[in-house]
């Protein structure tokens, strides 16, 4: 009887299989991100008399990967011109402002950019007046100095997704004084589209 033949794993310089052997396929690189899926860089503008402050927020809102500060003002009629330049997404501005006071350039921002850019006011006035005169500018926040680093850079955040922030004491305030006038509120927090409206009858 003859041995059993070898038998190879590779097939013979002889055998058919050599031409219908599979190549090795190199995998395709990885495809590009699409431009809209990659979190949106929020644009900001930073308004107040303060250099200390204008300087504060610029180190706060700069350590955030996807927030991109386009420009700085110490009063507001320059906030109002970068606004023209460079239509940010949000307006972080001081109701107290040489030139041109805060509530004023809210209401022209508002009118230059249809609502496309937001206003966060940041200030250390909070009386009723304010408040109210904050509301009739179309503002998306209002938050007290005394605020947080971690709450300023979040508002801008959530300001920029269509959101309001207000600060504690503000949003009781606010919420007390529709609930005088008639309108109970029913958001855990913010105020409605229709709340805010009561303020600019």
């Amino acid at each position: 009887l003859s041995p059993h033949p070898m038998i190879s794993l590779l097939p013979s310089s002889k055998s058919p299989l050599k031409k219908n052997a599979p190549r090795c396929v190199r995998p395709s690189p990885p495809s590009p991100i699409p431009a809209r899926a990659k979190s949106k860089t929020i644009s900001v503008v930073i308004a107040d008399a303060h250099f200390v402050v204008r300087a504060g927020l610029l180190h706060i809102l700069s350590a955030r990967k996807n927030i991109h500060v386009v420009g700085t003002a110490d009063n507001g009629r320059e906030a109002v011109r970068l606004v023209k330049q460079f239509r940010p997404d949000v307006v972080i501005m001081d109701i107290v402002m040489p030139r041109l006071p805060g509530l004023m350039a809210a209401r022209q921002i508002y009118t230059i950019t249809g609502g496309g850019t937001q206003v966060l006011f940041l200030t250390a006035r909070s009386d009723d007046y304010t408040l109210e005169q904050a509301v009739r500018a179309r503002m998306s926040g209002f938050l007290l100095k005394c605020s947080g680093t971690n709450k300023i850079a979040e508002a801008v955040q959530s300001i920029a997704r269509g959101q309001t922030i207000y600060s504690p004491s503000v949003e009781q305030r606010l919420k007390r004084h529709l609930k005088i006038a008639g309108y109970a509120t029913t958001e855990p927090s913010g105020l409605t589209e229709r709340e805010q409206e009561v303020f600019c009858l």
